[in-house]
């Protein structure tokens, strides 16, 4: 896996305010702005309200896709390290920046919980 994620973004606001996941048991939702384009391998994520564009790699665009505003970041790691074959620690690391860019971006907000 690689350790860029975000491999291009445009944004008129850099400061966009995000609340940073506060363990592995953090929820998130795509913001309702967001709409969403593949480009090839790559995903481009534009913040209708904000402005705020983003181009992910795979990595980050696989996991993207399994914020659904119930599962976990330790469940998204789980499912990441299984399809990448890596170990879940190291993955939760890279889970974990990842959500913290979309975060600062925008592009995702913090849900409920998930349940113990």
């Amino acid at each position: 896996m690689t350790r860029h994620y975000v491999i291009g973004r445009r944004t008129t606001d850099a400061g966009l305010p995000y609340r940073r996941p506060m363990d592995l048991e953090t929820v998130l939702v795509l913001a309702p702005a967001v709409s969403m384009l593949p480009l090839g391998a790559d995903l481009s994520v534009f913040n209708a309200e904000s402005g705020a564009t983003l181009a992910l790699n795979r990595t980050a665009a696989d996991i993207l896709a399994l914020v659904d505003g119930a599962t976990s970041l330790a469940q998204i790691s789980t499912v990441v390290a299984s399809a990448y074959e890596q170990p879940v620690p190291d993955v939760e690391t890279v889970v974990g920046e990842v959500a913290e860019t979309l975060l600062r971006h925008g592009a995702v907000t913090v849900g409920a919980r998930a349940p113990a």
